[in-house]
Parts: C-alpha cells; structure tokens; sequence
C-alpha cells in the first residue's frame, strides 16, 4: 500500500471484474459514506464490455481502483476486511481466497456467496443491491475489533475444507465405501 500513498486507516479490498453486477457501484457508495474510516481498494480488470463499470467512473470517488493485478495474495494478506457485494455468484473463488488469508469477509446474501459464507461465523451478509446495508456491515467490523478476529479465524478454519489434501481424502473414503459396497 505504500506505493498508493494509502494513509494508516484499515484496509478494505474488493477483488472482482470490474462489472455492475459485482456490485462495484454500491461499493463505491459504502466508499463514500466510510470515507473518513477506512481505505477502499478495488482490484479488477475491465473491458469495453457496457456490463463493465466505465473507467471515469473507477477512477472518481474515494476508492484506489488497481486495474487486474498478479499480487492477489499479498493484496489479501495486507488488508483488514474482504467485501464482494455481488448481486449473482457461482462460487466465488475470491471469497475462499479470501477465507484462506484469514480475513474477515462481507458478501452480499445472494445466492453462491450465501453457500461461501455463514453469516455471523466466518463472516457477514449485506443486503444485496442495498450500499446502505454494505455499509452498515462494514462499519460493524471497523468498530468491533473482536468481531473482526473472530470472524477472520473460523474463515482461515473453514478453508481447510477446501484444501486439495482434504478434498482428495475425502474422495479416497468415498471411493473406499464404493468399493466395500460393490
């Protein structure tokens, strides 16, 4: 963050294409009310697609907008709150990134980042489409540090499941049963 001239407030990363639908316009507005609380950091590429936010539009406002980056895991372990407010997901692979690195996390409640997160355990859900709500949340982590930690460790907990070791242990005893049963 040096390199940014990002001043010592927390850290908050969204890590997406930067496309309407991934919610980049309520984060850009959550940006603007927490102003005075935190740094936003949006990192993403983008294309002249008209579903992609514009780049006037990444580049106003409070939000440092990065462009795509190859350093995704140094930008996760130096920030303080991961936020995807997206209207749609499949499985947010940003999310378990995310959870990997131990951060605490605020998604929005749509469906796929629902499955990804369990609200009030490994990290929180604001209302999807809704900047006030991201907001909110947001705010919450800022302000109760021991919210924060907790929410981080069961999300550094919680993406052991998805470890390649773990998941190739898991289809073993699958196949073990298979085989036992045939």
């Amino acid at each position: 963050w040096r390199n940014l001239n990002i001043d010592k407030k927390p850290i908050v990363l969204m890590i997406a294409r930067a496309l309407w639908h991934k919610g980049v316009k309520e984060f850009y507005e959550s940006a603007t009310m927490l102003k005075d609380k935190a740094n936003f950091v949006l990192v993403g590429g983008r294309d002249e697609n008209p579903s992609c936010a514009s780049l006037e539009f990444l580049n106003s406002g409070v939000v440092h907008y990065l462009g795509a980056r190859s350093d995704i895991v140094e930008l996760l372990q130096n920030c303080d709150i991961f936020v995807l407010p997206s209207y749609k997901e499949g499985f947010p692979v940003s999310v378990l990134e995310a959870k990997a690195c131990g951060k605490a996390i605020v998604v929005s409640d749509c469906e796929g980042c629902v499955e990804a997160i369990s609200n009030a355990y490994d990290g929180l859900w604001a209302k999807t489409k809704n900047a006030k709500d991201l907001s909110e949340k947001i705010s919450l982590l800022l302000e109760d540090e021991k919210l924060r930690l907790n929410l981080a460790k069961n999300a550094a907990q919680d993406a052991l499941q998805y470890d390649e070791n773990n998941i190739a242990q898991r289809y073993l005893k699958l196949y073990d049963r298979v085989i036992k049963n045939v």
